[in-house]
């Protein structure tokens, strides 16, 4: 029972930081929350263009993922390191972002 209250935190959590960093970099929050237009909202989030969506094919992804995440951290100001605690604990940073005080800064940025 403690699990499963845990879990239910751990991914109401993980779904409101996601809707509030969406909506940080201006764009609608429930982009966010579907599989497949979320890798398009982060990449418009990075100012990279759509095509970017094939290196998503399975034997880049991982490569691609890490790329775009320490990208998108960059964006709101963080280091590269920070990108890097993104891409391999996303249910602690991306609420930093998302429900912290960290600013999105542009696709130039």
């Amino acid at each position: 029972m403690i699990k499963l209250l845990f879990s239910a935190v751990v991914f109401i959590v993980s779904m409101v930081s996601l809707w509030r960093m969406y909506e940080k970099a201006g764009q609608s929050g429930w982009v966010g929350l579907i599989p497949i237009l979320n890798l398009f909202g982060l990449l418009k989030m990075i100012g990279k263009p759509f095509w970017w969506i094939v290196l998503y094919i399975p034997p880049l992804t991982p490569f691609t993922h890490f790329v775009v995440t320490v990208m998108v951290a960059r964006r709101f100001g963080k280091s590269a390191l920070f990108g890097v605690g993104m891409y391999f604990f996303p249910m602690i940073f991306v609420p930093m972002i998302g429900l912290g005080n960290a600013r999105y800064l542009g696709p130039e940025a």
